[in-house]
C-alpha cells in the first residue's frame, strides 16, 4: 500500500502539501503524487490556505515533478498576508 503525506513549509510563507494514498489522491493507486500549493498569512499561521495555480498539474506527479515544484515554491518571493 502506497502512503505518503507531508506539508513542506518554507520561510517565504509558501508551502506545498504532498500526498500519495491509494484511492484517495490523484495517481496514488499508481504510486504517483498529488501536490497542492499553500499560502500562509504569516509565521503564526499553522494551516495555510490553498493557492490555485492553473499552470500546475495537481496529480499524477512523479518524484521528480514534486521535487521541481518544491524547488520552485521555495524560491518564490516572500509575501505577507493572503
Amino acid at each position: 500500500m502506497n502512503h505518503y503525506q507531508k506539508v513542506y513549509r518554507f520561510a517565504n510563507n509558501w508551502g506545498v502539501s504532498v500526498i500519495c494514498k491509494e484511492r484517495v489522491s490523484y495517481g496514488g493507486i499508481e504510486g504517483l503524487f498529488e501536490a497542492a500549493i499553500l499560502k500562509f498569512k504569516d509565521d503564526e499561521d499553522q494551516a495555510g490556505e490553498l493557492y490555485y495555480s492553473p499552470e500546475r498539474r495537481c496529480g499524477w506527479l512523479s518524484f521528480q515533478d514534486v521535487a521541481d515544484i518544491l524547488k520552485e515554491i521555495e524560491g518564490r518571493r516572500k509575501h505577507n498576508g493572503i
